[in-house]
Formats: structure tokens, sequence, C-alpha cells
């Protein structure tokens, strides 16, 4: 899933937070590379995202910088990739303002070490609590991918979607499971950095009242800090938005790519999804195709799709539409925008539904109540709710 800063409070306060910093050295070692180059994307002191590159002279390589806490990092050979199963050489990693050592071998990023940084050895300890239920996730997506190659055979269609709705049930619970673990991590390590970045990571998906406790739980000089400033940003928003499960949805007008007025409140008596995105959010596109299956689905079984783009870019905007092939659908501009960072007024849909990571989805019953939101790429949590409310 994509993060994006949402506020002109949020610079305000990372301006002041920025005074008192720390350098930052990072030693490294990389093998059986043929890569010259390697970068090194992360929020500097200044609360800016900022990509850095280091020339690579016989497997050796340094990083220096300025820091004001521990902060989240990715470490790559190329410099456009994104995490992703395929990409072997591209890791997260904690920076911290002192001295570090990072060792990785060409094509193993994920098996890299990095000395020196308590926060990065917290991370590995929550990643290992998270490996049993990342193993069965993958099992049962395995398991389903085997079952669609499977020949469709005269009457058994009927056990092949039983098999299937057992899978995703399956994956369902498990994703609910690998959430605990990390609630319960955060609860039990307040003065970890790392549960300030896992509590940031899951913000907007736990109901607000489980963040705000959580974040009461936090060392007061994380809580201070930017990670923390953040979180708090967000409590504030959903507090002031109530778009949460259960609450009615916060009527908006525009118009839409064809140029005619759309209004919320006209579908009342019909589902409605709204799938906030952009052109520039990598999830948001690969989860494209399997957004139209589902609207192929149940388009005619009493819902609207309404895809919220949060951009400044409309020509990027409507290629993207075009080139994913989803203007079967209606589609929306929100255009409260700095850059990629959405900082409008009230009139932002994307402020009065309190989001600031992409892709987000909500779902909204037909008398205008919200009944699900979503967050990220997957998107089996939402298969269900589909399945539920408006049947297979």
């Amino acid at each position: 899933m994509m993060k994006k800063s949402i506020g002109v409070g949020l610079l305000l306060l990372t301006l002041s937070a920025s005074a008192q910093t720390t350098p930052f050295v990072l030693h490294g070692r990389l093998d059986q590379s043929p890569a010259k180059w390697i970068y090194l994307k992360y929020v500097d002191r200044t609360g800016e995202e900022k990509l850095d590159s280091a020339q690579i002279t016989q497997g050796a390589f340094i990083f220096t910088g300025q820091l004001s806490q521990p902060t989240k990092a990715l470490i790559k050979t190329n410099r456009t990739i994104i995490p992703d199963e395929e990409n072997l050489n591209i890791a997260l990693i904690f920076l911290e303002p002192t001295t570090m050592q990072v060792k990785a071998v060409h094509n193993q990023f994920r098996s890299l070490t990095l000395k020196g940084s308590k926060t990065h050895d917290e991370f590995n300890r929550l990643t290992a609590l998270h490996a049993p239920y990342l193993k069965q996730y993958f099992s049962l997506r395995e398991r389903s991918a085997q079952l669609a190659k499977q020949s469709p055979q005269t009457g058994d269609g009927d056990s092949r979607q039983s098999q299937q709705d057992s899978i995703n049930q399956a994956i369902v619970a498990n994703a609910v499971a690998k959430r605990l673990v990390s609630y319960r991590f955060i609860e039990d390590n307040p003065n970890s950095w790392a549960s300030a970045y896992e509590l940031d990571f899951f913000k907007s998906t736990w109901p607000v009242d489980s963040v705000r406790r959580l974040y009461g739980r936090l060392n007061p000089n994380i809580q201070e800090s930017l990670i923390g400033q953040r979180i708090a940003e967000k409590i504030t928003m959903l507090d002031q938005a109530n778009t949460a499960v259960g609450t009615i949805a916060a009527d908006f007008s525009a118009i839409d790519a064809s140029g005619h007025p759309i209004r919320l409140a006209d579908y009342k008596g019909r589902y409605v999804l709204l799938d906030f995105w952009g052109s520039w959010c990598a999830p948001c596109r690969a989860g494209n195709p399997h957004l139209r299956k589902l609207y192929q689905a149940y388009r005619q079984k009493g819902i609207e799709f309404i895809g919220i783009a949060c951009e400044d870019k409309p020509v990027a905007w409507r290629t993207a539409i075009e080139k994913d092939s989803i203007g079967v659908w209606k589609h929306i501009l929100d255009t409260e925008m700095k850059g990629d960072r959405v900082v409008g007024s009230q009139k932002s849909i994307a402020r009065k539904y309190a989001v600031d990571s992409f892709p987000t989805k909500v779902l909204i019953d037909p008398k205008g109540v919200i009944v699900g939101r979503y967050n990220g790429g997957n998107d089996s949590q939402l298969d269900e709710k589909l399945k539920d409310v408006l049947g297979n």
C-alpha cells in the first residue's frame, strides 16, 4: 500500500520538529552484484522524501545524511523499483542517527544484515512474529491459483466455488490474526520506534479508538516525533471526518470525467464503492484488473463504482483510465493536491473521507451508511463483503 501525507498542518509540525538533527552514516557492502550504483529512499530531517545514491566501488558504498529520528528506508539497486515479490534487490531497513553497517548479496536483499540500528532489530523481531502468517497466506494464494487452473468439469462448478470460498475465508482470517500480532506488539513495546511505524501503517485501517489507545501508550518522545505527529493528525482527521464503518457517508458533488455533474446522494437506494486511487499509485494500478472483474460481476446487482483520483495531473489521470480500461464506471479528479499530497480544504473528497493511503476503498449501502473500508492492494476482505451483501 502507498502512503501520502495530508494537510499543511503536518508541514508546520515537521518544520518545528526538524530543528534537532543528528548525522547518520551507513557503511555498506554488496557482493556478487553487477550494479554500479545503489539507492537509498527515506524521509529526511525536514519530513520530505529523499532519494539518495552512492557509487559502488569494489563492493563497498557509503551513505550520509541528517535524521531527527529513526526512519524507515528502502535500499535498492534500481532507483525506480518498488517493493514487490518479484524484486529481489530491494529491502526495507530502519535508519537511525548513528553509524551503521549493512551487508547484502545480489538477488538476496531480503536476507541482508544491518548492524547499529536498534529499530531495525525490533522490526526484525516483529517480522519473525509475522512469518507464520505470511507463509500461510502464500500457501493459500497458491492453492487458489491451482484451483483456478483446473479444467472445468461438468457438475463440479459448485464444488470448486465452495473450495474457493473456503480459501477466501481462510485468507481473511489469516489477515485478521496477523493484524492482531501487530496490535499486541505495539501494545507491549511502547518505547519502540518499530511500534510507531507499525501503528502508522495501520492508522487508516484500525478503528480510531484503537489507534488512539495505542498512540496514548507510546513513549512521549515518539508521540512528539514526525511519525507520532502524523499519527496524531490522522486521529484528529478521523474524529472530524466521522467516516468509520457504521456512520453516514459524507455527501459530495463534482464533475466526472465526461463533464457531467455527479453527487453521492443521487445514488441512494444502491450500493456504492468509492475507489480512492491515482495514476501515480502502483498498487492502485495493479489492482485495477481485479476491480474490473468485480464490476462486471456485480454491476447488474445494484452497485455503482466511483473512482476518485487524488492527483493534480489531469492528462496522466485520463491516460490511466484508458490504459487500465476502467472507464466503464464514473471517475472524479480530486484536485485539492500539491504534488502528491492532499492539501485542500474540507471540499476535498479525500479529506472528507480521511484518506491518506492509497488505494482506499469505501463501501456504502443503499441507506448511505458506510459498511466497509478497505486499505491497501489486497481486496480479499472487499470480495467477501460484496459476496455477502450482493451474492455470488
